[in-house]
């Protein structure tokens, strides 16, 4: 396991240097205050999915392998055929106009996705097993480069699907073969309207889906207004117990340590008193992990939905970040 933090620390650390070549990306719309049978914004609701169409494979981004952080992957010769089940994460206005493996800008109101192993591009069929919901995107970039993700959703597919709230869901991937028209048909999505269906059956062969899925780690976007504090009473007893699993909840890593002091504040003057600061030095380079917690499983669970209103993302860690 401290293997693999201290790769989501390597991962970070690129995230955030690369950050800062790009011009401050467009606020997005407001987003939905509540998750459960909540409605899309109107003006997002009637941006058309894609309609898949033969396309040329991208000049970029279709190495056959390549190497992240030590590991490879390999990038398929064909999409065909390709049906699996994983854990979806999304990432957002912090890649607004950022450059995507096939040099394309991304675009975080266009129905597009990150995949580790599909060629570029590819269109694809996204079911919500929690839900039944799906969604078509395109795929024109590479990631996420997390254990048990299969797929990472623009912003605004991640509003489709009801992934955005949860930060992360199990769902089925299939490819579609825009060359076959029986094909697009029959993997085709609802144009309208966004009530829940029956979750499909899974394939015959699902890949492995990681038991215990984490919200997406990316570096907070500026805080979003929140409704007043939660009276005293109401707010669960937070400080996990010796005995019980240990839990902490990342809501963002910076390279300026007075930008991690202002979310520390911010979580502070929502009641938030387990937050806390912690420094790592990687690669020469200072890093400022703000979290919440120790906490127990029922009190993460329940200040999770907190932090998403504050406009901040969520990672949850079983255990301390490693030493230096």
């Amino acid at each position: 396991m401290r293997r693999h933090v201290v790769a989501a620390v390597a991962l970070l650390a690129g995230v955030l240097l690369l950050a800062g070549c790009a011009s401050a990306p467009s606020r997005p719309p407001p987003l939905p205050t509540h998750c459960v049978g909540g409605a899309m914004p109107a003006n997002l609701a009637a941006i058309p999915m894609p309609t898949p169409v033969p396309e040329p494979p991208s000049r970029y981004g279709n190495r056959s392998s390549y190497q992240v952080f030590g590991r490879t992957y390999h990038v398929l010769s064909s999409a065909r055929g390709y049906d699996q089940t994983g854990i979806a994460s999304w990432y957002g206005q912090r890649s607004q106009g950022k450059l995507t493996s096939n040099l394309e800008h991304y675009d975080l109101y266009k129905y597009t996705a990150a995949s580790k192993v599909l060629p570029l591009p590819t269109f694809v069929r996204v079911t919500n097993l929690d839900n039944g919901k799906c969604v078509i995107v395109r795929v024109n970039d590479r990631g996420p480069f997390v254990h048990g993700r299969i797929i990472d959703l623009s912003y605004l597919a991640a509003l489709r699907l009801g992934v955005w709230c949860s930060g992360t869901a199990p769902v089925r991937v299939q490819a579609i073969d825009a060359n076959d028209p029986a094909q697009v048909r029959a993997l085709s999505c609802p144009a309208a309207g966004w009530a829940a269906t029956a979750p499909p059956p899974p394939p015959a062969s699902p890949a492995s889906v990681a038991p215990a899925p984490t919200p997406p780690a990316s570096v907070p976007a500026p805080p979003l207004p929140m409704p007043g504090p939660a009276p005293a009473a109401s707010l669960p007893a937070m400080q996990a117990p010796r005995s019980a699993q240990v839990i902490y909840l990342q809501v963002g890593v910076f390279t300026v340590q007075a930008d991690a002091e202002r979310v520390l504040q911010l979580l502070r003057d929502n009641q938030l008193n387990d937050a806390n600061i912690r420094t790592i030095t990687f690669d020469g380079q200072s890093l400022w992990f703000v979290r919440v917690g120790p906490l127990h499983s029922a009190a993460a669970a329940a200040v999770t939905p907190r932090l998403i209103l504050l406009g901040l993302p969520v990672l949850r860690i079983d255990e301390p970040l490693p030493s230096h």
